[in-house]
């Protein structure tokens, strides 16, 4: 049986290594694929053999925020029916707005509160998408 596969983009290697082994435990039928180097992150994601079942994206990133990435990936369009959830230390309000229009489905604080990040992934994960 092949597993299913989050991929996360963050260019913080601890932060994808405790939520990915969170994942991991949480949902033993999914494989995680982090890809630290949020530079190429869309170059390596177009790399990928099959489409993931979800994304997970840092905003707050050097360089190349996530907003960024999230927009280069509205130019694939194999990817545009991959659900996505966005990480950010502080949601900013405004940001909102611009989540439907990239595919974001849902967002979780990056507070350290792993069991708001479960919440979320539960509801991704369950919810049907188009």
């Amino acid at each position: 049986m092949n597993k299913k596969t989050i991929i996360i983009i963050d260019d913080d290697a601890e932060d994808c290594f405790l939520i990915g082994s969170l994942i991991e435990q949480e949902y033993p039928d999914y494989r995680v694929v982090s890809i630290t180097n949020h530079l190429q992150a869309v170059e390596e994601l177009t790399q990928q053999a099959h489409l993931p079942s979800f994304l997970l994206v840092d905003l707050n990133m050097p360089q190349k925020n996530g907003l960024e990435i999230l927009s280069d990936l509205q130019t694939l369009p194999r990817y545009r029916q991959v659900p996505i959830a966005v990480m950010t230390g502080a949601l900013n309000p405004q940001l909102t707005t611009q989540f439907a229009t990239l595919n974001v489905v849902d967002y979780v604080e990056k507070t350290g509160n792993y069991a708001n990040m479960l919440s979320t992934l539960n509801r991704v994960l369950r919810a049907p998408h188009e």
